[in-house]
């Protein structure tokens, strides 16, 4: 029984990885996408003196939302399938919400970064480059 635990963990684990990669990975190239179609907005708002921070929080507040919102969605799913698969175990142990809440917190600070990564290559472009294409 050890060993087919030990061979599923691993499983689970490289399937995990591949889905975080996924979709960290779609998340660059929506986020890439969204900042190429409002690069001439960016750039009139950075004339205008919008700072960093504002321009930060404008472009990834429609993501956190999103993220918040499907954090919700799957947490007392993923709670279920937790206690579900735990109950087969003959040593049980209690799930806290600290485990589920530390899994959301990485997936937070990993769309930030790569967010704020994008948004602010695009931050620093020369404003007037973009506008003299009108």
């Amino acid at each position: 029984m050890l060993k087919k635990d030990t061979s599923q963990r691993k499983v689970l684990y490289l399937f995990s990885m591949l889905a975080i990669f996924i979709s960290m990975t779609g998340l660059l190239g929506l986020s890439a996408h969204l900042l190429q179609t409002r690069r001439k907005e960016i750039a009139l708002r950075t004339i205008l003196g919008a700072s960093i921070l504002s321009l930060l929080l404008l472009l990834t507040s429609r993501y956190s939302r999103l993220l918040l919102l499907a954090s919700h969605l799957c947490l007392p799913i993923s709670i279920y399938s937790a206690k579900k698969w735990l109950s087969d175990f003959s040593y049980k142990i209690s799930l806290s919400p600290g485990i589920f809440l530390t899994g959301i917190a990485m997936v937070i600070v990993l769309m930030l970064l790569i967010l704020s990564q994008q948004v602010l290559r695009t931050i620093h472009l020369n404003p007037s480059d973009e506008l003299s294409n009108e």
